[in-house]
């Protein structure tokens, strides 16, 4: 029985080697990840190959597209109806929901008092990007504000807080 056993776990390895890897998405934002979990949806109800394709053309889309605009110059009215505007965009990914954010940005009237940034020069989108900081930034501790670190005191800091953790498909 033993022999049976390491004979069908043979199996199961080459039949999962044979699909394709899906890559990982974790380090996207996450209007990016959603969009393309949205717009490869269908293809992963067909197949596993047929998902990994769609989300490889999805990151591929998104490198080549334009960059995702900041909306914070928009008023909160004008920033829904941007993103309602854009549902469908959404659906199909991060490429086109970018360009239809960028052509609503351009037709749209700034928030009285903000900064305004022109998306045609706004660097292209990479694979990673972090979100937009949201709301009061809090204040620089005084002991702080003119200090400057060396990249090991930094990294003495933060990597008590830093953990990865890496899965794959068992």
């Amino acid at each position: 029985m033993r022999l049976i056993g390491v004979g069908l776990g043979a199996a199961v390895f080459l039949i999962g080697a044979a699909e394709a890897a899906a890559p990982d998405l974790s380090g996207l934002a996450p209007v990016a990840r959603n969009s393309i979990e949205r717009a490869c949806s269908a293809a992963a109800k067909r197949s596993a190959d047929a998902y990994a394709d769609c989300l490889n053309k999805q990151l591929d889309g998104m490198k080549a597209g334009p960059a995702m605009p900041s909306l914070d110059s928009l008023s909160a009215d004008a920033r829904a109806k941007a993103e309602k505007a854009c549902t469908n965009a959404f659906n199909r990914g991060p490429a086109a929901y970018a360009t239809c954010l960028n052509e609503q940005v351009a037709g749209a009237q700034p928030a009285t008092g903000a900064k305004t940034t022109a998306p045609a020069t706004a660097a292209r989108s990479a694979a990673f990007a972090w979100p937009a900081w949201q709301g009061q930034r809090p204040p620089m501790p005084a002991g702080l504000g003119k200090k400057e670190l060396k990249p090991a005191e930094v990294f003495n800091a933060a990597a008590p807080s830093v953990y990865v953790v890496i899965a794959g498909k068992t």
